[in-house]
């Protein structure tokens, strides 16, 4: 989903498997919302640790906000 790709380029993510994962966020109900929800808690989250964001941080938003939807 290209439309994903550009809104994580946006939010600054550039990591291949990052931009992946978010493509499969936005393809499950709420699309590209859903992956700025994912982004807003997943940054949360990495600043929460000190650390930066990285692709564990966006499974852990996922798994908050939708837990009933496995991806």
């Amino acid at each position: 989903n290209q439309d994903a790709a550009v809104l994580a380029a946006a939010w600054g993510v550039n990591d291949n498997a990052m931009v992946h994962y978010l493509q499969r966020v936005a393809a499950k109900p709420g699309a590209l919302g859903a992956v700025n929800n994912v982004m807003q808690l997943g940054t949360q989250l990495a600043r929460a640790e000190g650390r930066p964001l990285n692709l564990g941080h966006l499974k852990a938003a996922w798994a908050d906000l939708m837990p009933e939807i496995a991806l």
